[in-house]
């Protein structure tokens, strides 16, 4: 006769909360009598008999204590909005199975509340530590680069960080860094963890790196992607890994797709999960290892003004593993955008929304062999005259389409939707909005996102003479009516080659030249309509003056600023500034460089050029025939 097992204790290791997805884990020593073999499987119940679907239990590891007695390490994974530590009963079974067929089993209730006090639960992070040794811990490190393995997550040790980010990748905003770290660290190898190192390696690994926010002593998600290079790096017994954005992969997804004026969520739902015309799966879900990417559309979904304190939303570190749901909603990514808010299905949630109407204009056949997934988001964006990224958050990337259309991306009064496109960042001597206004360059009159620590500031402010540009659309065929009178004979038409011409000046600047107009080359575009044309002037126009007027400040590292945010500082060298008389100049963002390396303090250096208001342009627009 077969003994069943005995479940001799319980006891709770810890805790995990992912409000992102709804959940909480716990985890349980689970000892068992009456066992000839290794736990090998949970199931979880409920308060009732058959399996919920409310939670899930697994086995991570067993160890036998003596003769017949195991240790089992379960995992429990509820959902939060089902879980009542009050009242909740929480049946599990645990079985063995032997070599010589035996099989035993008996399930076992009990109750959370007896284990841990429900008003005072103790939140941990589902990460394994390799980055300190034990005995020797280092300072707080500013960077925090993790791997994922398995379900798990590995922090890695690490020599250096650089992070770009940068307007000129596939997507508006594209992210690259370059991480070095010891190829073994207190014994342990750490080359292991990396994919790309091993001959027989899987797909890409996921990787996540966080930057240390010294405002509010909290560390920030910076960076969510995929490890596409490997190799030794400069110094012996070190090597270093490139961590690209979502949005490089998306070039190799070549798309054969026809539109006739879709609505913005038909063209999102086909970038995260679509079919092609060829019934081939196109969407990133389907095709890469990012297989839950969330939506956040600004301009509909609201993003924040001014940046919020996170140190109140999990303890000294912003992760949403450690955040609890109560109070504030926490926060993800650089834009901060409210975990709650992150869409799952596009379709549900844009429904009696305002992007359910098509996008006035947009036919368009994209083919394969000719135009892959970037090509569509790119002319997506460009219809609606918006800008599209993937944002870091701790689960995953999220697409994040930027629908404000609001120019300076000034707030409303009763919103702060439309200050993603432009927030402001201040250094901490001109914080206030309006301080030593006056210059043409002061083009903001709002309190800053957050104020920031010039280093270095010697960018290039006006150095080369430029107001003017002239831009001509595609020449094409256009049906014309000829004239006459009536009675001579029957009005005939005929066709005429004709284009679009847009003059664009900026006043400001012309004033400077004392009203001398100072070009650049005639740009062409493919263009055939005026409003497309008027568009296609303004960024050419915006492109122009960054490289007439581009130069480099060096702040205090900062997480949170962005290419096409506003930066508001003063000539400075070493931290001092040259003129403390002098007036700030507000400079537009256009790449980001974080440094972090051993030895050395957390450095942001931005590459930037002179900001303006695009309100204030003057603009010429007219067919010419040729």
């Amino acid at each position: 006769m077969v003994e069943f097992l005995q479940l001799e204790s319980v006891n709770l290791l810890g805790k995990w909360e992912n409000p992102l997805l709804q959940e909480e884990t716990y985890r349980f020593y689970v000892d068992v009598s009456n066992c000839p073999a290794d736990v090998t499987s949970a199931v979880y119940s409920g308060s009732g008999v058959n399996p919920s679907d409310d939670a899930t239990a697994s086995v991570i590891s067993s160890e036998q204590l003596s003769y017949n007695r195991y240790r089992a390490h379960i995992e429990l994974k509820v959902e939060t909005e089902e879980l009542d530590l009050e009242k909740d009963q929480l049946g599990i079974t645990v079985s063995a199975e032997h070599e010589e067929s035996f099989t035993g089993a008996r399930r076992q209730d009990f109750n959370l509340s007896e284990y841990v006090d429900p008003d005072n639960l103790t939140t941990q992070s589902l990460v394994r530590d390799l980055s300190t040794k034990s005995e020797n811990p280092p300072k707080k490190a500013e960077a925090r680069v993790e791997i994922k393995d398995g379900d798990e997550w590995v922090r890695i040790p690490i020599t250096l960080c650089e992070l770009w980010i940068n307007k000129d990748g596939p997507a508006d905003i594209t992210r690259t860094a370059k991480v070095e770290f010891p190829a073994e660290w207190d014994g342990e190898s750490i080359i292991q963890y990396i994919n790309g190192f091993q001959t027989d390696g899987d797909e890409y690994d996921e990787c996540r790196i966080y930057l240390y926010d010294h405002d509010y002593d909290t560390y920030q998600i910076a960076h969510y992607g995929y490890v596409g290079g490997v190799g030794p790096a400069s110094q012996n017994g070190s090597m270093k890994m490139w961590v690209y954005d979502p949005a490089d992969l998306m070039r190799g997804i070549q798309v054969s797709k026809s539109y006739e004026e879709p609505t913005i969520e038909q063209v999102i739902n086909f970038a995260i999960d679509g079919v092609d015309e060829a019934s081939r799966p196109v969407g990133i879900q389907r095709r890469t290892i990012f297989d839950d990417v969330k939506t956040y559309i600004a301009g509909i979904q609201s993003v924040k003004a001014e940046k919020e304190d996170t140190s109140n939303l999990g303890g000294n570190e912003a992760r949403s593993e450690d955040f609890a749901l109560t109070g504030d909603l926490p926060v993800v990514g650089q834009f901060q955008l409210n975990v709650d808010d992150l869409v799952d299905d596009i379709f549900d949630w844009a429904f009696g929304t305002d992007i359910t109407s098509g996008i006035r204009g947009g036919q368009k056949h994209f083919q394969m062999n000719r135009n892959n997934m970037v090509d569509l988001l790119n002319w997506f964006a460009g219809r609606l005259d918006g800008k599209w990224h993937f944002e870091p958050s701790e689960q995953g990337p999220v697409l994040l389409f930027d629908n404000t259309n609001a120019g300076l991306g000034e707030p409303s009064e009763d919103t702060d939707i439309g200050a993603f496109s432009r927030r402001l960042f201040s250094d901490e001597e001109w914080k206030e909005a309006g301080d030593a206004t006056g210059d043409i360059s002061d083009i903001t009159d709002r309190d800053a996102f957050a104020t920031i620590t010039t280093l270095e500031n010697q960018a290039l402010y006006d150095i080369k003479p430029f107001n003017t540009l002239e831009v001509y659309g595609e020449s094409h065929m256009e049906a014309m009516t000829r004239s006459v009178e009536e009675g001579s004979y029957r009005p005939s038409a005929w066709t005429s080659s004709r284009f679009a011409r847009v003059k664009v000046t900026y006043p400001p600047l012309l004033e400077r030249t004392g009203g001398y107009e100072y070009s650049g080359p005639v740009v062409e575009a493919d263009t055939k309509v005026l409003e497309d044309t008027i568009r296609e002037a303004k960024k050419e126009f915006r492109k122009h003056l960054e490289e007439e007027t581009e130069g480099n400040i060096t702040i205090k590292g900062e997480p949170y600023i962005l290419p096409y945010d506003y930066i508001k500082s003063v000539m400075a060298c070493n931290g001092v500034f040259e003129n403390s008389d002098m007036p700030p100049i507000t400079y537009e963002v256009n790449g980001v460089k974080h440094r972090v390396a051993a030895d050395e303090r957390y450095t942001t250096e931005l590459g930037v050029s002179i900001s303006f208001d695009e309100t204030q342009l003057e603009i010429e627009s007219e067919y010419m025939q040729e």
